[in-house]
């Protein structure tokens, strides 16, 4: 087996462990850009599109919102909408008061008609919760197909018709490069009683801790790992 099938393979198998959020520095930023929208913004009936293995579940039931999910295929038991982002015909207008939508623009070849949708499904004055990558390397494929500016994400949502609450930038070029020594460091240890162990210890102290803390010194978000966007319907 090649290395990189390897990587690739034992990546995947981490995801399904549920080790995503712990992976790295660019996906403790990530996710932890995720949880500050969720609980400032989440509220009533809320719609998880992209939920992916639902992540965010938890996060979103603690501020007593109530929790959908949508995705293309169901990764995991329990997803209540199948469908494309581009196209929800299925779900009533105005059905949602709030709508999180959490690195999937990057995976739809029409992010504006995905932007539209997401917009008609929210009732008036929900809140649309997104977050998007400005470096990362290919993956998804073969449907990996944009990544974005705050500028880029602030016209997506005023094009739909909302109002842009905050445009902000996530993470930088530390966390970005530091992902990749973390996908080596774990994905090679994996399935290595104790060694693995050992490794997720060494990432923490040596990659994830020392790299998000040198993405802050960087205030200008030039180099920044990714945007998150709050918006409103009016």
């Amino acid at each position: 087996m090649s290395l990189l099938r390897r990587l690739a393979e034992n990546r995947a198998r981490m995801s399904e462990a549920g080790e995503d959020a712990s992976l790295s520095a660019a996906s403790r930023v990530r996710f932890d850009a995720a949880r500050e929208l969720i609980a400032k913004h989440a509220r009533g009936r809320v719609l998880d599109v992209g939920c992916g293995r639902m992540p965010f579940r938890d996060d979103i039931l603690a501020t007593g919102a109530r929790y959908e999910s949508l995705d293309l295929e169901a990764r995991v038991p329990g997803v209540d909408h199948l469908g494309d982002v581009q196209d929800l015909r299925a779900i009533a207008t105005a059905t949602y008061d709030t709508v999180t939508c959490f690195e999937v623009l990057e995976h739809v070849p029409h992010p504006d008609r995905a932007a539209g949708e997401l917009a008609r499904i929210l009732a008036p004055g929900g809140s649309l919760l997104v977050t998007v990558p400005h470096l990362s390397r290919l993956h998804e494929l073969p449907h990996d197909y944009y990544r974005f500016t705050g500028y880029g994400l602030r016209a997506l949502a005023t094009q739909a018709g909302l109002d842009v609450v905050d445009v902000r930038a996530h993470g930088g070029l530390a966390s970005f490069l530091g992902h990749q020594a973390s996908t080596m460091l774990l994905g090679l240890t994996w399935g290595i009683p104790g060694v693995h162990r050992a490794a997720r210890a060494l990432n923490r102290a040596a990659l994830i801790r020392p790299l998000v803390q040198l993405d802050q010194l960087d205030r200008s978000g030039l180099f920044a790992l990714g945007f998150s966007l709050v918006a409103t319907k009016p």
